[in-house]
């Protein structure tokens, strides 16, 4: 518990794997840890680049290779505890390998955040059983715009401002229709998927420059085919 708590950073069982590893080979081998920048992949000339950043790079692309393994090799839901470890911490199955603390106490108030999103967002039992990364969603929108942000958190909860949603509020007294396409109801899943010629044409302008993302940043064959086959139809193409 004391090891795991004070380990910085994910997979800490196998930092402890690697450590014991390590110093098993000990005096035979010695060694030094320095830190590396990561994601330097877009870089054309890694000859350019110092030896651990080149390394770095290969395991990054290495590792998106993974992804297509045979399905046996992939990763295990449950994982047993290692020896090196001496003792673990799951919940429902799952190992806990970082940040101890802050799961325990998510875990510990997850009634009490499940009912507040429930009442205060309208979030059903059918969402919640998709859980969301949320550091990276963090991340992610933390590199945009604050107007950006605010429009990108709506469309996650669920509250961009249309007809349907004006219309119940009683802040539009015409109709609840689409705008656009005048055909259905302008819900937050109609917004899109709707089949209008120049909303049809600004997200296929989207998906391709997603696509051309994906593609650049060398993103693994399967990654890639998840988003083709479930993102495409939910925006309609």
């Amino acid at each position: 518990m004391l090891r795991l708590r004070h380990t910085k950073g994910p997979d800490t069982d196998l930092q402890m794997l690697i450590r014991a590893t390590i110093d098993n080979l000990r005096p035979a081998v010695s060694y030094t840890t320095k830190w590396v920048k990561g994601h330097q992949g877009n870089v054309a000339d890694l000859q350019s680049l110092p030896r651990e950043v080149a390394l770095n790079i290969r395991m990054d692309h290495d590792t998106k290779l993974a992804y297509d393994l045979p399905y046996e090799w992939l990763s295990k839901g449950y994982v047993e505890v290692y020896p090196e470890e001496g003792c673990a911490v799951y919940i429902e199955n799952r190992k806990v390998t970082s940040a101890l603390r802050q799961t325990l106490l998510d875990r510990w108030h997850e009634k009490e955040a499940l009912e507040y999103l429930q009442q205060r967002h309208g979030i059903t039992a059918t969402i919640l059983r998709y859980p969301a990364h949320w550091p990276a969603l963090h991340f992610a929108l933390q590199k945009v715009s604050m107007h950006q942000r605010a429009t990108a958190v709506k469309a996650i909860h669920r509250h961009l401002p249309t007809q349907e949603k004006l219309f119940n509020q009683g802040r539009v007294t015409m109709c609840s229709l689409c705008p656009r396409c005048l055909e259905d109801e302008e819900t937050n899943a109609h917004v899109f998927c709707c089949q209008n010629d120049e909303a049809l044409t600004q997200r296929k302008k989207d998906w391709y420059e997603l696509w051309k993302q994906l593609v650049q940043f060398k993103t693994s064959a399967i990654i890639a085919r998840t988003w083709r086959h479930f993102l495409l139809p939910l925006v309609g193409l």
